[in-house]
């Protein structure tokens, strides 16, 4: 996973965001970090917890995906168009090979 950079205007918060990225970075699937998340969280009120994992969420949605571009489509951006066409091609020619597209 990348950790993205998100803008949201508070210093804070966009901290707070970069660390919860490294930690769910460092594991390999939804239940160790789900392990580890349980471990560390401060509170018992659902409430409160449901309100700032759907503020991650938000954020997520809102000032990451939305804004980052994969390296491929920068890449396409840069190219000239003969170069561009030719690695369409070749990325589409390789993910039928693998099934991932027709």
């Amino acid at each position: 996973m990348n950790i993205l950079t998100v803008n949201t205007g508070d210093e804070k918060l966009d901290e707070a965001y970069r660390n919860f990225q490294v930690h769910v970075s460092s594991f390999d699937k939804f239940a160790e970090f789900q392990n580890y998340f349980n471990k560390i969280v401060k509170t018992d009120d659902k409430d409160r917890l449901n309100k700032w994992l759907l503020k991650v969420l938000f954020i997520e949605f809102r000032y990451g995906r939305t804004t980052q571009k994969h390296d491929f489509d920068i890449l396409l951006e840069k190219v000239k168009l003969e170069k561009k066409e030719q690695l369409e091609k070749w990325l589409k020619d390789n993910l039928e090979k693998v099934g991932g597209v027709k």
